[in-house]
């Protein structure tokens, strides 16, 4: 994990650009065989008054989502949610180094590799007077999203974007309560066709059937998405999986 300072007076600007700590995190994870699940997370702080940025820049595998009764119905939203560089949420219990003022606020973003994996996993239980409850919520499971990612090259001194698009490879879905159930996998070809991976089990589902399953909606928590450089594909002929 990495953090960098950039002070408000220019001249008084000494650091690493946020370029290279990415490539220096980049390098620890390059020998993992993990290593194309690996996504590294900034999180920049911003004082209000000053304009004095913190940034905490970490490597990271699963980015966890909460419903929290909010209105999102598909994972583009939850993810855009999380992940908007055009959004910065009130951070409570901070206070700016440089001016003293406590009104800082926070961005989340992601640099990812291209043709690399994003998985990000849905919390779905809720603690209810002292007890906890799984939320079945329906949630629309997007084939495709697009997300603004770090774009590493433009990013010296302040974090520039670039617009990635992800296809579906696979998701994971829980029936049953929090203390009782059982887990199946499904996982997609590159002809947009669904297996069903149930224990020893194995089965075939159609599109429309898996889109249109309450079942899936209600269930499902974990979703692993792939990074596609040909935009002009349904789904990239690259398979890591």
């Amino acid at each position: 994990e990495f953090t960098k300072n950039i002070p408000s007076s220019s001249n008084e600007f000494n650091n690493i650009p946020i370029k290279d700590i990415i490539l220096q995190i980049k390098q620890t994870y390059q020998s993992s065989i993990l290593k194309y699940f690996y996504n590294i997370e900034v999180a920049e702080y911003k004082c209000s008054s000053c304009g004095y940025k913190h940034y905490n820049i970490h490597n990271k595998i699963i980015s966890e989502l909460f419903i929290n009764n909010n209105s999102y119905d598909n994972i583009q939203s939850f993810i855009n949610s999380k992940y908007n560089n055009n959004s910065y949420e009130n951070i409570t219990g901070l206070k700016c180094p440089v001016c003293n003022n406590i009104s800082i606020n926070r961005n989340l973003s992601l640099y990812i590799d291209n043709i690399n994996y994003f998985i990000t996993s849905i919390n779905r239980y809720n603690f209810k007077s002292f007890l906890l409850e799984k939320n079945q919520q329906l949630i629309n499971i997007d084939n495709r999203f697009s997300l603004q990612t770090i774009d590493l090259n433009k990013s010296i001194n302040t974090i520039e974007y670039k617009n990635n698009i992800f296809d579906l490879k696979s998701i994971i879905i829980h029936n049953g309560s929090y203390n009782n159930g059982h887990y199946i996998t499904i996982n997609k070809d590159k002809s947009d066709i669904f297996y069903l991976y149930n224990d020893l089990n194995h089965f075939k589902m159609n599109y429309v059937d898996f889109f249109n399953s309450n079942l899936l909606k209600e269930n499902s928590h974990t979703f692993i998405y792939q990074s596609n450089i040909i935009h002009d594909l349904p789904l990239s002929d690259i398979s890591l999986l």
